[in-house]
């Protein structure tokens, strides 16, 4: 795939409190030539010893499970708001706000640890915990821009070099890579970034059909990284509604 524009670029902002790093962060795109599923082995704790920025840009598909434990998140990062619009129009496509009296809104069963001890006993239901289902107008997949904004909270521990890498596919064909870093968050900041994403290079009207006629078979893995040590994997998968 072609190299980052300056379309691409991410604008970061800070509605109070601050990600003490550079301004303006540029996605790099493409993905390594390694076999679909490619990745680190899964040890006897159901999850990788050690998942690098390396392993993820080298998969081909979307990771089969999740490459951390929700207690990887050892920086207490919660996201607290999400908008998607369509940058050229400015229309807005999605917008959740957490609820400020509900906690943790990633695990609804108790502490980290106690999940996944039910986890484990259940994988499927941390499949369907885990993964944010989204349905979209189709109109967002004609769309030559999304713009996302997101507001997040840091909890007690600095967080530095922080880095977002996301992977899109439908089905096991990768549609785009994006890798942003947000460089140091400062502890018990809320921070927020707005990111511009161009359209997949490979969008067609025989695949948009293909994502419409074939729902939740477009999907995205989400990896967060802080000095270069996973904390968070996030999975979402997505229908296209007429």
């Amino acid at each position: 795939m072609s190299g980052a524009t300056e379309e691409d670029d991410v604008l970061l902002a800070s509605p109070s409190g601050s990600c003490d790093g550079p301004t303006r962060a540029e996605p790099r795109d493409g993905a390594a030539s390694a076999s679909p599923r490619a990745g680190p082995p899964v040890t006897p704790s159901r999850y990788p010893a050690r998942v690098t920025p390396a392993d993820v840009l080298a998969l081909t598909a979307p990771a089969e499970t999740f490459l951390c434990p929700l207690s990887a998140n050892v920086y207490d990062f919660d996201f607290l708001e999400f908008e998607i619009k369509d940058y050229d129009s400015g229309e807005s496509v999605f917008k959740i706000a957490k609820n400020p009296d509900s906690a943790l809104p990633n695990d609804p069963f108790g502490s980290a640890e106690a999940t996944e001890a039910l986890f484990a006993t259940n994988p499927s239901l941390e499949a369907a915990v885990r993964t944010v289902r989204y349905t979209f107008p189709r109109a967002t997949l004609r769309c030559r821009r999304i713009r996302t904004a997101l507001t997040f909270s840091v909890g007690e521990r600095p967080a530095r070099d922080f880095r977002l890498i996301e992977r899109h596919y439908f089905r096991d064909a990768l549609l785009r890579s994006y890798d942003f870093t947000f460089g140091f968050c400062i502890p018990n900041s809320v921070n927020g970034w707005e990111a511009i994403y161009p359209a997949p290079d490979a969008m067609t009207a025989e695949l948009e059909k293909q994502m419409v006629d074939n729902p939740f078979e477009t999907r995205s893995d989400s990896f967060y990284f802080v000095e270069g040590t996973l904390v968070m994997h996030n999975k979402a998968v997505y229908e296209y509604s007429e």
